[in-house]
């Protein structure tokens, strides 16, 4: 544990005091380094402390607090270094610590607190045209004056670069693969904070790089290779493919696409070697070589110094440059803080120039050569921009604002230039200066560029600018085969200068660029431009990504190449609409042979170029005419962006503007043979008799002034045929007959004179054959005539005198023609015969097209029958009425008759529908009747096909016992009794058809008393409900309650008392009455009964009023039997009465029997003496 407790101490102290363990008698040197702007401790900072003398080399880096401690055996005076090796964000300071600095007490030199100062950043945004961001792009930074690499750093997601930089003047080079390099030259960084050099633009390289162009750079008196110089190859548009070469072997390596390229390579030390011998990059090759020679300058021997100021102080950081009068060299340096500069060079001519952001350029009036004694002082105007220039750029055309176009202003009088680009809205604004006058400068895509005077400022100004699109330059290349086996090929470039960007680019290339630009082409200008253009030659390839013929090539043969028209455009840039034109001529020959030559079809394959923003590309293609003539009979292309027109002298490939490079159009070549001409009519008012093309015959409507008809018709040779070419390149001429004449495949005319023309139709086609059709036109100038006629069969139908009268609902079948049905035979008809149509007087051979019949029925279709159908058409009237019927025809020329016309009367046949409404008094509907009440019986729902309701006549029987009790449409009736009752209705419509309905009516109750007999109430002089007692010949009350639930009050009651005997029988016992009772009162009625015999009685009673209706007598009555009973017992005396009646009879009996016995006794007793006397 204690080991493992040292071990984490002595590691604890290395780390805060990452220096060597201090020897007996050492000397500690300490200190601590922070931020001087922010004050925070710097963890991270190297330090070293040398003394080549004592031998001592040691660093220590500063801890998280920002400390140091290094440890010396001795005193003395040390070179210190404070230097941020981590991150490269802070300037390093190179110290000396003194001898006296050490304290021998404490054995220490304690350095106190060390400020180090940030490193300004250096930051940019690389994006490409369409302004979307650029990842990876290679970003190098150089030293602005030695031109050394100082570090390399590629952007990230964002297109964003940002680094720290130690140097007060860089060049910044951009990079990458698919673009054309670009550059930030002599950026002036600020001493702190940030230097944003804001949006760099990079453009894609199109076509698609496909050939690498290598080489290696030696110099020229070595022959050794050099290291780190520039190669750029370019167009002749100032866009460059860049590559820096190996620092190993002087190797450089740059994808192009074919075309002619001008090279130059350049390196401090080194002339800059712009070649007039422009590079072929083939496009049949993966590579081309380039070796390039730079030839160093002479030792820089002469040395010129001087002080750079604004008039007052000294100007830190101003970029001095000496140009060579030969464009050849170029040396740079800046002004120190004391504003000095000292620049070397070689004994030569040179221009001295003086650059400072700010500041108005300087170029010195003497030449810089070795006999310059220096120093050269130089002192630099402040630019003072009071005043402020703004506008919107627009297009003169459509009046809309230009977004994205350059906006340059130039001193007229000093080298100052500015520029900006507009805003979305089209906006510009510069800061000026005053006392010189300015050129304004406006360059947009797609528009002539303009050029401005602008007077010196005394104020703001705001100046818009209208742009005037531009014409784009165009390049047509014709294909002449001379035969199949030689072409001819001829490229002329027009190029349109009245573009201000143009000649002003070509008056700053050929300018000195120390002058101020006058804007104006001098001759020499402008022979240096034909220089330009004649150098750049020829491109010399082969045509294998040109033209081929049967997968052929052809290769260049001999050349020759001239520029016309550009000694017109000296003068000012912005006063000459000159156009240059650039012709050169090729001759090619095949390579090999073609399988048969004398074959009649061929395959040629032609790759165009698709247009640009500024260049429109056309090609033409013409055919041998021996030994016989050849014509292109199809193309196929890969896209539709191409157009390709002719067929012969010449074939035009026309390339529309598109993403990808070039169009591959593949055509089939063949030689001509005769076709077949054929003619029709394909529009306008026409109809054709006869459509085959021997004996192609047509009616047409004849032009007539004034009628506001459009009688054009379109004639047609689209069925023509070419056995091998293309028939719609052929040429069409027509003769119309009637002195008039017609061109074109198709082709249009209006006759005004009636009549037969023959039309003579001949085709010359594209391999030179003729072919002839003629067709016979049949002119018309007369309108047809329109005739009715009907089929009479049936009884019910009758025509006189234009009037035809039929039963509603009957199926008529009329015609406009001659009558048939579709049996062919003829019915009997009655009408005006036949419709007729005539091409000319009454020739009758015109053809109607169709029958528009109007039957004259509101809210019924009208119909139309067409000569493709029936004849025929039937119709049915279901309305009775008088309608007028009328019927036009239309021929197949459009020409319309006259109204033929007839009157319809439609008889009514069909009896109405009779409809029972019933309602009370107030006037609601109800389906049933009350007893003595009136209620109105309605007849409105009642209907007929013709007659409105309230326009027939109705007959109504309340009783059922078929006699009218009523007339009218609407009566009213009064039920006396309840029932069930028979409603007939009779209606009769104005045309004499009748029909019946009958209804059931119920007829209900009216208002009536109910009486109502209490269940319960029933009394026997005992309260009710309980069982009566009674005694023989005593007197019983019997009672009970009625109430009335009825609506009035009831009259006249009587309620009867009722013994229910046993066989079912009833035994009044009496009643009991009354005048009257209210609705809702109560009655109790009661009697007096003196039963005459003892037992048990049942007893009901009954109510009625002579005003209740007998339906309501249910509930009059209580004849609930087994509760409404009363026993009625034999009276006290009674028993006693019979038990001494009893007892009597029993004494009488009793003697009687007593007396018998002894009679009969004494009789026996006789009648047995007398015996015994015998």
């Amino acid at each position: 544990m204690v080991l493992v407790m040292a071990i984490t101490l002595f590691t604890t102290v290395l780390t805060i005091f990452p220096a060597s363990v201090p020897a007996a008698g050492a000397y500690e040197v300490k200190g601590k380094v922070i931020n001087d702007t922010t004050f925070n401790p710097l963890a991270g900072i190297t330090v070293t402390i040398v003394n080549t003398t004592l031998g001592v080399n040691k660093n220590a880096v500063t801890t998280s607090l920002g400390q140091f401690s290094i440890w010396v055996n001795n005193r003395g005076d040390y070179n210190i270094s404070y230097a941020d090796n981590t991150n490269n964000a802070y300037k390093t300071i190179n110290d000396v610590l003194h001898n006296g600095t050490f304290n021998d007490t404490t054995m220490k030199a304690d350095l106190g607190t060390i400020l180090m100062e940030p490193l300004p950043i250096l930051e940019g945004t690389v994006k490409d045209l369409s302004d979307m961001p650029l990842i990876g792009v290679e970003v190098t930074i150089r030293n602005g004056t030695t031109k050394v690499r100082i570090t390399d750093l590629v952007t990230d997601s964002m297109g964003t670069f940002s680094l720290y930089v130690d140097d007060p003047l860089v060049d910044i080079e951009y990079s990458k693969a698919g673009y054309y390099a670009n550059e930030t030259p002599a950026v002036q960084v600020a001493d702190t904070g940030v230097t944003d050099v804001g949006i760099v633009y990079m453009e894609m390289v199109i076509p698609v790089p496909t050939v690498e162009v290598w080489g290696v750079v030696k110099d020229e008196s070595t022959g050794d290779p050099i290291g780190d110089a520039l190669v750029s190859i370019s167009k002749g548009d100032d866009r460059w493919l860049t590559d820096r070469t190996d620092v190993s072997d002087g190797s450089y390596s740059i994808m192009a696409f074919p075309g002619n390229f001008q090279v130059k390579a350049s390196k401090k030390g080194y002339y800059t070697n712009t070649s007039t011998d422009w590079l072929n990059v083939p496009s049949n090759k993966v590579a081309v070589r380039r070796n390039i020679l730079l030839t160093p300058t002479p030792a820089e021997g002469n040395t010129l110094t001087g002080t750079v100021d604004d008039g007052t102080n000294p100007v830190e950081g101003a970029m001095v440059t000496l140009y060579s009068v030969d464009g050849q060299y170029i040396n740079t340096t800046t002004t120190d803080a004391a504003g000095t500069y000292t620049i070397n060079y070689y004994d030569s001519t040179f221009k001295l120039a003086v650059e400072k952001d700010g500041f108005f350029t300087y170029v010195h009036g003497a030449d810089i050569t070795a006999a310059t004694v220096p120093p050269v002082d130089v002192s630099l105007t402040a630019i003072v921009q009071p005043h402020k220039i703004q506008g919107f750029i627009t297009d003169m055309d459509e009046q809309t604002k230009i977004a994205g176009a350059e906006v340059m202003l130039y001193d007229t009088t000093a080298l100052y230039t500015n520029s900006t680009v507009t805003n979305t809205n089209g906006h510009y604004e510069f800061k000026a200066h005053a006392g010189n006058a300015f050129v304004l400068v406006v360059n947009a895509d797609g528009y002539q560029s303009e050029a401005l005077d602008i007077p010196a400022l005394s104020q703001n100004l705001f100046q818009d600018v209208e742009l005037v699109p531009s014409e784009k330059d165009t390049i047509r290349t014709s294909y002449t085969f001379d035969d199949w086996m030689n072409i001819t090929v001829n490229v002329n470039k027009t190029l349109t200068v009245d573009n201000v960007s143009k000649r002003g680019d070509m008056d700053r290339r050929f300018e000195d660029l120390l002058v101020v630009q006058d804007w104006n082409l001098d001759t020499n200008e402008v022979s240096d431009w034909i220089d330009y253009l004649e150098n750049r030659m020829v491109e010399e390839r082969e045509t294998s990504d040109l033209l081929t013929l049967d997968n052929r090539h052809y290769e260049l043969d001999e050349t020759s190449f001239n520029v016309v028209g550009i000694e017109k455009a000296t003068g000012s840039v912005t006063g000459s609409t000159s156009t240059i034109f650039i012709n050169s001529t090729y001759k090619y020959m095949m390579v090999g042979a073609l399988a048969n030559i004398n074959a009649s079809t061929f395959s040629l394959v032609l790759n165009a170029s698709y247009d640009t923003d500024t260049v429109d590309y056309i090609y033409d293609v013409h055919l041998p005419l021996v030994p016989s003539s050849f014509e292109m009979t199809s193309h196929i292309s890969e896209t539709a962006n191409v157009d390709v027109t002719g067929y012969n002298n010449p074939i035009t490939v026309d390339p529309h503007m598109f993403i990808d490079e070039t169009e591959t159009v593949q055509m089939t070549i063949q030689r001509s043979d005769n076709g077949t001409a054929k003619a029709k009519i394909i529009d306008g008012f026409y109809y054709a008799l006869n459509t085959t093309y021997d004996n192609y015959t047509v009616i047409v409507r004849m032009g007539a002034s004034g009628d506001g008809v459009n009688t054009t018709v379109t004639f047609s040779a689209e069925d023509s045929t070419d056995e091998v070419g293309d028939i719609t390149k052929a040429n069409f001429t027509w003769d119309f007959g009637d002195g008039s004449m017609g061109w074109g495949m198709t082709t249009t005319h209006n006759y005004t004179t009636g009549g037969d023309m023959t039309v003579t139709l001949t085709v010359n086609e594209t391999g030179g054959n003729q072919t002839i059709r003629t067709i016979l036109v049949k002119v018309d100038n007369t309108a047809p005539t329109a005739r009715i006629s009907v089929d009479d069969s049936d009884d019910n139908v009758t025509f006189a005198s234009g009037t035809l009268t039929v039963n509603e609902d009957l199926i008529l079948t009329f015609s406009g023609v001659a009558f048939s049905d579709v049996e062919g035979t003829l019915p009997p008809f009655a009408g005006d015969g036949a419709s007729a149509d005539h091409i000319t007087g009454s020739d009758g051979e015109g053809v109607i097209e169709k029958w528009y019949w109007s039957w004259g029925e509101e809210g019924v279709a009208n119909e139309t029958v067409t000569k493709e159908g029936s004849n025929n058409i039937t119709h049915m009237y279901e309305t009775p009425g008088t309608y007028t019927l009328q019927m036009n025809v239309t021929d197949v020329v459009d020409h319309v008759s006259p109204n033929a016309q007839w009157t319809v009367r439609v008889l009514d046949i069909t009896p109405p529908t009779p409809d029972i409404l019933i309602r009370n008094a107030t006037d609601v509907i109800v389906t049933e009747c009350i007893e003595n009440k009136y209620f109105i019986f309605n007849a409105s729902n009642s209907q007929d096909n013709y007659d409105d309701a309230e326009d027939m006549i109705y007959s109504w029987d309340f009783d059922g016992d078929g006699d009218i009790d009523r007339t009218g449409f609407e009566v009213n009736w009064t039920y006396t009794e309840i029932g069930a009752y028979n409603v007939t209705l009779m209606a009769n419509d104005t045309a004499g058809n009748s029909k019946n309905f009958t209804r059931v009516v119920p007829v209900s109750l009216g208002e009536r008393p109910n009486l109502f007999m209490l269940f319960g109430t029933m009394d026997f002089g005992k309260g009710p409900g309980v069982t009566g007692e009674g005694t023989v010949g005593s007197t019983l009350t019997l009672s009970v309650n009625l109430t009335n639930n009825g609506q009035v009050e009831a009259s006249n009651i009587e309620v009867v008392f009722y013994i229910r005997n046993a066989d079912g029988s009833d035994t009044e016992i009496g009643s009991t009455s009354t005048g009257s009772l209210a609705v809702d009162d109560n009655y109790s009625a009661s009697i007096s009964w003196k039963p005459s015999k003892k037992g048990e009685y049942t007893i009901w009673a009954n109510a009625s009023s002579s005003n209740e209706h007998s339906s309501q007598y249910s509930d009059n009555m209580i004849d609930n039997f087994d509760v409404q009973k009363v026993t009625v017992k034999e009276a006290a005396w009674v028993l006693p009465a019979i038990i001494g009646a009893v007892i009597a009879v029993i004494i009488v009996v009793f003697f009687g029997v007593r007396y018998f016995m002894r009679s009969r006794m004494e009789s026996e007793e006789g009648l047995s003496g007398k015996r015994k006397k015998r």
